[in-house]
């Protein structure tokens, strides 16, 4: 999820005579993503729902001890695309995507 990682990446592609293409996964609309890139979208909002036992083992964990008795939608975290993927690697896959 870092631009030394992403550029790596896209280096190694292009010395060996090919291109880097990132797998959508779980985000169906990448190809929105990419197309919204080349015009003036600046700003992207995520949400992911998952069951509170998908949190466990996480920062999310520690931040609510009441993990596994919540019931209601809340709001675990946050922030940008990438610093969920470096949090959550486990838990936002599509997080790393836009990260890239």
């Amino acid at each position: 999820t870092s631009d030394d990682l992403y550029d790596e990446l896209q280096k190694t592609a292009e010395a060996n005579g090919s291109r880097l293409i990132l797998c959508t996964g779980s985000l169906p609309a990448v190809d929105w993503m990419g197309s919204a890139a080349l015009d003036s979208c600046e700003e992207v909002k995520v949400t992911q729902v998952k069951p509170p036992k998908a949190w466990l083992g996480t920062p999310a964990e520690a931040d609510h001890p009441d993990l596994l008795k919540i019931i209601e939608p809340r709001t675990l975290f946050e922030g940008s695309a990438r610093k969920a993927a470096t949090l959550f690697p486990k838990n936002a896959n599509v997080a790393a995507m836009l990260a890239l």
